[in-house]
């Protein structure tokens, strides 16, 4: 006979545990199906936008984060287009939710928020492959792996990524925005750079972009984009001296990577959104990577995931009736997730866009959001709580000022 929990969690990932351990808190029975034994690094986010740290303080993870992960307060924020110019900006001035951004080793982070979970109440198993997973009047998913077994719920959550079988059983239509880039990642130590200060940089001429993000144990998270001829995939150590000699020509003359050491794995991946509208339906529900991912470039992923856990673990607290939390989750995704993605579109005109009329536009939009801060919603750090219509489209561009 099947096993009945209150809610089964397909992922016991970052998003995954972050809600099955809020929702094991108050008492419910909850299941945890985690496939990987042993958390690797691969790349994936490992910053936290200051709007995604609010999350972490209504999920009540923030502290548990820096204890047991090592999690990484940046209170500065260092950005450019075309070349770094100034000095880093303090986030928590610069914001308006007055917060500084987070980065941590995401392995870490896992193993942390998964024992949190299990700490709450969650059961967990891990080395479980999730077989087939059914919606219905009784939801119902079955693995293979060690304990073998079919377990029922009154909901079914899809916490397994981007390839989600949640999302598959689903079933909703896929959007896309796509774009020719590709963006690649690797963990470096030995880095001539303050360890208190992340970073952004464009260069809208080649659409070649890089971040940075230090860590607690000095090394940092850095990245590499790039587009059209060339969409080379840089991988393993024969390919770091190309990645290293890509953001070093973005730094221009600042010595940052002339002692660099790679202490992970060089990756690339696409550079893309991808999601379905309204993630739930006959007693599944997807979050994270599952319900949607947006571009990298811009680093929501993380921060989109906590939301995600902190809406639907609400909602449940709310009401007997899931299904009818789960739905209403479903709808608050769709207005914050269009919004992000409205404005990465817009991020993506203006700072990776080359060309005598992109210049025109930069020439434009600049000194108007330096008169008028308003105009720009800055989603990236504040959040996407911002009403993404046609008005914020044409205020962002400054259109209303040729007009």
């Amino acid at each position: 006979m099947a096993e009945q929990y209150d809610l089964i969690v397909v992922g016991g990932g970052i998003a995954g545990s972050s809600l099955a351990g809020k929702v094991a808190a108050s008492g419910a029975s909850v299941l945890i199906l985690e496939r990987e034994t042993e958390f690797r690094d691969r790349i994936r986010g490992e910053w936290v936008a200051p709007w995604g740290v609010i999350e972490l303080e209504r999920l009540g993870t923030i502290e548990l984060l820096r204890e047991r992960a090592n999690a990484h307060d940046l209170p500065r924020n260092h950005a450019g287009v075309f070349a770094l110019r100034g000095d880093p900006e303090p986030l928590a001035e610069r914001t308006k939710v007055q917060r500084g951004a987070l980065s941590f080793f995401h392995p870490e982070a896992q193993e942390a928020l998964l024992t949190w979970a299990a700490e709450q109440g969650a059961e967990v198993i891990r080395g479980a492959r999730v077989t087939a997973v059914q919606g219905g009047d009784t939801p119902s998913v079955e693995w293979s792996g060690e304990g073998a077994s079919t377990a029922v719920g009154w909901l079914i959550v899809g916490a397994d990524g981007r390839t989600s079988m949640v999302r598959q059983e689903i079933d909703h239509p896929e959007e896309r925005h796509g774009n020719t880039r590709l963006w690649a990642g690797v963990r470096l130590t030995n880095l001539n750079w303050p360890s208190d200060t992340g970073l952004q940089l464009f260069d809208p001429l080649t659409s070649h972009q890089t971040a940075m993000f230090p860590q607690q144990d000095g090394s940092a998270r850095v990245y590499l984009g790039f587009a059209g001829e060339d969409r080379t995939r840089l991988s393993g150590e024969r390919d770091l001296g190309t990645f290293l000699a890509g953001v070093t020509k973005l730094f221009g003359d600042r010595d940052v990577f002339s002692e660099a050491e790679a202490v992970g794995p060089l990756a690339t991946f696409e550079a893309e959104m991808r999601w379905i509208r309204t993630p739930y339906e006959d007693g599944l529900a997807v979050i994270g990577d599952a319900s949607g991912y947006t571009d990298p470039t811009f680093g929501q992923g993380l921060s989109l995931g906590f939301r995600d856990a902190r809406v639907l673990s609400e909602a449940l607290a709310t009401t007997e009736d899931w299904r009818a939390a789960a739905a209403s989750y479903a709808e608050e995704h769709d207005r914050y997730f269009d919004a992000v993605v409205q404005y990465e579109t817009w991020s993506e005109e203006l700072l990776l866009t080359g060309g005598p009329e992109a210049d025109a536009t930069r020439a434009r939009v600049f000194p108007a959001w330096g008169e008028d801060r308003s105009r720009n919603p800055n989603a990236g750090f504040d959040g996407p709580d911002f009403v993404a219509d046609e008005e914020a489209r044409r205020r962002y561009f400054a259109l209303d000022l040729v007009e």
